[in-house]
């Protein structure tokens, strides 16, 4: 497992941490706990991956919306069925902290291989991951976690394929894909995923602020729900 792992606090023998490197801050905590949690998810280790979490922690993003339990039974699933793959490069992950709460973002791009009408194709989703992260006992977990939808693209692996797409500019009538997420929609869509119109992108700034709001406000206490309503 990767050194954030192992700073994180998320290895375990028998139930007793085992080679755990003390941070040397609060922000580079939550950072290796971020980073060790989007690592396990690609590698798989499933259990490393579930104890990133709070008990309570919940997760919207393309595929999914509901608590960390099904989150993680759902990827684990995903990964079997072999359907379509995916690895997360993150980039650098910012993070405020208040007291026990902190918020954290991070670019990053999703990439994912699967099949269009017989094609095997890339495509790639780019955005911003938004956390909430807890102080839970001395370790810090994940509260919860979104993803703002800023672009995706689709290209054939094979050169000289083609693939049929949904329109470019907007939202496709045919379709109802929104432009920020349209190919990646396309492509869980066609493995059984269902992807909601409602995600907060980059064509609709008015789901970005409400998410943003929440998050602010849960951050400096005046909001105790879990997740912006």
């Amino acid at each position: 497992m990767t050194s954030a792992a192992v700073a994180a606090g998320l290895l375990t023998d028998g139930g007793r941490a085992v080679g755990v490197a003390a941070p040397p801050s609060v922000s580079e905590a939550v950072r290796h706990l971020l980073l060790a949690e989007r690592t396990a998810k690609d590698l798989g280790h499933w259990d490393v991956m579930a104890r990133a979490y709070a008990p309570d922690a919940w997760v919207r993003v393309s595929w999914f919306d509901g608590p960390v339990t099904e989150f993680v039974a759902g990827a684990r699933a995903r990964a079997q069925r072999s359907a379509v793959r995916s690895f997360h490069e993150v980039g650098p992950v910012s993070v405020a902290v208040a007291g026990p709460r902190a918020l954290a973002d991070a670019s990053c791009a999703v990439h994912l291989r699967g099949t269009l009408d017989g094609v095997e194709v890339d495509v790639v989703s780019r955005g911003l991951l938004c956390w909430r992260v807890v102080q839970v006992g001395c370790a810090w977990r994940i509260r919860s976690m979104d993803m703002i939808y800023f672009r995706d693209s689709l290209s054939p692996v094979h050169a000289g394929t083609t693939v049929a797409a949904p329109r470019p500019g907007g939202t496709d009538p045919a379709t109802g894909a929104r432009a920020d997420y349209r190919f990646l929609q396309q492509l869980l869509g066609a493995a059984g995923h269902t992807v909601p119109g409602d995600l907060p992108g980059l064509d609709r700034p008015d789901l970005v602020e409400r998410l943003l709001v929440g998050h602010r406000r849960w951050w400096s206490g005046t909001d105790e729900v879990g997740r912006d309503e």
